[in-house]
């Protein structure tokens, strides 16, 4: 009789598709960087299916709209439901930027809007009998170079997305001086950086006048030289800001009022984070060159009867301390 009861119990168990949709949104920045939590994404959800409707573009992805893959002037432009703020969780910094929303649907078109970087997405998302609520991660990645991808389950897409644009790094320089031996290092303005993409092994700064006109001199043949940077810093702060589309670089930074001088060797991923670096100005040090941090340093004033920096091309430039003596062909 027990046994009977309980099934009759199990019989008229409620089984309902009454369910808490929490969306969870990050962002990828840069190839390879940490997700961060991502505000102000919109989220709506729509009783229909993507193998019948689509989003047409970034402006109906934002108002919530979709339109029919049958008939174009066919249009959904009422969402069965939109997502609001999920609200503030203690324990969970990011819950700040969740969203939530009510559905009680089998299945459903969900769409998220990134409207930092106008990009969305959109998946097919199936909802599951007395499960509630339910979580789930959206991960916007605007460094792909990709009008349409997919990825976790969504498919992104970005529009606004030029395959002809060359993909972009930023390179941070923050010029800094010490005026005296384990004296304060501060930030120092009036510091001049410009970029060649080159390789420092084939090429040099003939002299302080060259590094502030911005020339380079082939180490090969110094009747070869150049005289117009790739990229020209500007101000950005107390840093200089360029931004870069080659990977292989040679940074120069100049100070006027000390006449010092200093280059590195800099490799970047175009498309990928921010690189920052910081170049130190000692006037103090008596050296006329010498090597601080990744930056090779000149201060022709304590050249004294030292020959011209590196003007035997079979001498190794002080940045390539180390490797291999390349001979002259």
């Amino acid at each position: 009789m027990c046994g009977l009861l309980a099934s009759a119990g199990c019989a008229n168990q409620s089984v309902s598709y009454d369910t808490q949709f929490v969306l969870k949104p990050w962002m990828q920045q840069y190839n390879q960087s940490a997700l961060a939590s991502l505000p102000d994404v919109r989220l709506y959800a729509f009783a229909a299916d993507t193998t019948a409707w689509y989003v047409a573009s970034y402006d109906d992805a934002a108002a919530g709209i979709l339109t029919s893959r049958a008939d174009a002037s066919h249009r959904i432009a009422e969402p069965y439901a939109a997502g609001e703020p999920f609200g503030e969780v203690d324990t969970i910094p990011t819950a700040v930027d969740w969203r939530k929303m009510r559905l009680r649907l089998a299945s459903a078109t969900v769409v998220a809007v990134d409207t930092r970087n106008k990009l969305y997405a959109y998946t097919q998302q199936q909802l599951y009998e007395n499960l509630s609520p339910l979580y789930v991660s959206v991960t916007f990645q605007p460094w792909r170079r990709f009008v349409r991808y997919a990825y976790g389950g969504w498919t992104y897409v970005n529009e606004f997305f030029d395959p002809d644009a060359p993909a972009t790094a930023d390179y941070l320089l923050n010029p800094t001086v010490q005026w005296a031996d384990h004296g304060e290092i501060a930030p120092h303005a009036g510091v001049k950086a410009y970029v060649y993409a080159v390789d420092t092994t084939d090429w040099r700064i003939a002299s302080y006048e060259d590094a502030l006109a911005g020339v380079l001199t082939s180490k090969e043949d110094p009747a070869e030289q150049l005289a117009t940077p790739d990229y020209t810093a500007e101000a950005d702060g107390d840093r200089l800001r360029m931004t870069v589309t080659d990977d292989l670089l040679m940074v120069v930074a100049v100070d006027p009022e000390t006449r010092i001088y200093g280059y590195a060797k800099q490799t970047l991923l175009p498309g990928g984070a921010p690189v920052e670096a910081t170049v130190t100005f000692c006037p103090w040090r008596t050296e006329y060159l010498y090597a601080n941090g990744s930056w090779r340093m000149v201060d022709e004033s304590q050249r004294g009867d030292n020959p011209e920096p590196y003007s035997d091309p079979d001498t190794p430039d002080p940045a390539e301390a180390g490797r291999p003596q390349r001979t002259r062909r």
